[in-house]
């Protein structure tokens, strides 16, 4: 399903389905509701989220932005931290490789988000990331 789901209350845009069940929240914000940043490719922040986030009709589709020919469905590389050894790792198109903390330093952490957490992120922007 590749689509844009909107939040009403906060008009702000949202491009859906990167692989693995990644969301983009579109940068603009609009005055508009129902007209979408078609084609802009200008995120506040991609992340992965609860299936249920996208598919409860509580967010309704408002658009279709299919990704261009040359356009990675992929959400962006991400870091994971082990929380037992405290190791650095990149998840990046479905593998894992080992990294440093430096590598890792402006990367979005892996996690998996739900409704309430994304609305307080595009609220607060970054720093309740």
């Amino acid at each position: 399903m590749e689509a844009i789901a909107l939040l009403h209350q906060q008009q702000r845009e949202i491009k859906t389905s990167y692989d693995e069940a990644g969301l983009g929240v579109y940068s603009q914000i609009t005055d508009e509701p129902h007209k979408p940043p078609i084609g802009s490719r200008d995120f506040q922040f991609i992340i992965g989220v609860y299936n249920k986030v996208l598919t409860s009709g509580e967010w309704p589709i408002v658009g279709d932005d299919p990704f261009g020919e040359n356009e990675d469905p992929w959400p962006p590389p991400r870091c994971m931290i082990d929380s037992i050894s405290g190791k650095y790792s990149i998840y990046h198109h479905g593998k894992t490789t080992p990294a440093s903390a430096e590598e890792c330093q402006h990367l979005e952490v892996t996690a998996v988000w739900d409704r309430d957490h994304i609305i307080d992120r595009i609220l607060r922007g970054n720093e309740s990331k």
